[in-house]
């Protein structure tokens, strides 16, 4: 992990150090991220990597988002940003909540000239390029291994997204139940998938409500930043966590306690610094007229697949987390 992130930033310079001469005669441009959503820890480290990527390709970057996971707040926002009401910018980063809301936006804001990157975006076929720090089938298989492993693949558990529309969600959530049903017949889904993996204290309810409603409940599976979290200190609190395994997304810093605990089992995440990194260097260099192809390695997703004819650009920077990892991954700011 260390090595591949010391590469990450010596690749970095030597790209930035190249590129500079060019920067020297562009007028800074403006990037702006709509995050799905804002004052939490992962978008406050999102924010962070844009900025160091910004500071090395000449971007004046930015992030915004809704206080909740909204997709309408979402739209109003990129609406805001297209008609320029408060300044003029030169791309849009997006984390969709939904497709359909956003999908004519991010038309719209092309159609103005406006470079728009979606991040967990493949699903809006109207974007200039998407960025996909994991692969979603393979991101939603390994986590239902996981899940599967500590349930000893039999049981039932409930499974939460950030929003039923959030196309990256949708994708993990197909993925790991389907590689449930083809592969551990004897687990279950207990209840229709629940949308609230993004906050915590809404987690934490709908854990409660789970518990109440299925008391042989043998496993949680959390898509969303929060969900593990809200879902494990419901589980510690009541002394479950010997029958109820928590498997899902979270920060080193934010699950601590709980996976030290025993409260979330397995966790998994990837560093929103690299990938707000990397939003701002993909944009810096169509700026630049740099080319992106199989090859190029860009900072913060070292050498991804880039796919030119869908514009697909696929990494796979999944960090999992145990209590021997904790400490190295807090100290690096996670």
């Amino acid at each position: 992990m260390h090595r591949r992130a010391a590469l990450g930033l010596i690749g970095l310079a030597g790209l930035g150090a190249a590129l500079r001469p060019a920067f020297a005669q562009m007028h800074q441009k403006t990037l702006v991220m709509i995050a799905d959503m804002v004052a939490t820890p992962w978008s406050d480290l999102m924010a962070k990597g844009l900025r160091q990527g910004g500071q090395s390709y000449f971007l004046n970057t930015s992030l915004i988002g809704p206080e909740s996971p909204e997709p309408s707040r979402q739209a109003a926002l990129m609406q805001r940003l297209i008609d320029g009401k408060d300044a003029p910018v030169d791309a849009i980063a997006l984390m969709p909540l939904a497709t359909a809301e956003l999908a004519p936006l991010v038309q719209a804001a092309r159609d103005a000239g406006i470079l728009v990157i979606t991040v967990q975006g493949e699903a809006i076929a109207t974007r200039s390029w998407d960025i996909e720090p994991v692969d979603p089938a393979a991101f939603g298989v390994r986590l239902m291994q996981a899940l599967a492993h500590e349930m000893g693949g039999r049981g039932k558990y409930a499974l939460y997204v950030g929003t039923l529309a959030m196309p990256s969600h949708r994708l993990w959530a197909d993925a790991a139940i389907a590689h449930q049903k083809a592969n551990f017949p004897a687990m279950t889904l207990a209840a229709p998938r629940f949308p609230d993996g993004l906050e915590r204290a809404a987690a934490s309810r709908i854990t409660a409500d789970v518990i109440e409603a299925f008391p042989d409940l043998g496993g949680i599976l959390a898509f969303g930043e929060s969900g593990a979290v809200g879902a494990g200190k419901i589980v510690a609190a009541r002394g479950l966590a010997p029958q109820i395994a928590v498997v899902g997304m979270a920060l080193p810093s934010q699950a601590r306690e709980l996976i030290m605990a025993g409260a979330i089992r397995r966790a998994f995440c990837w560093n929103p610094i690299e990938v707000g990194n990397a939003i701002a260097a993909v944009c810096g260099m169509i700026f630049t007229g740099h080319g992106l192809h199989t090859g190029v390695e860009i900072p913060g997703l070292g050498l991804a697949d880039i796919n030119l004819a869908h514009h697909l650009i696929h990494a796979d920077r999944v960090i999992e987390i145990d209590r021997g990892s904790l400490p190295g991954l807090i100290t690096e700011g996670l």
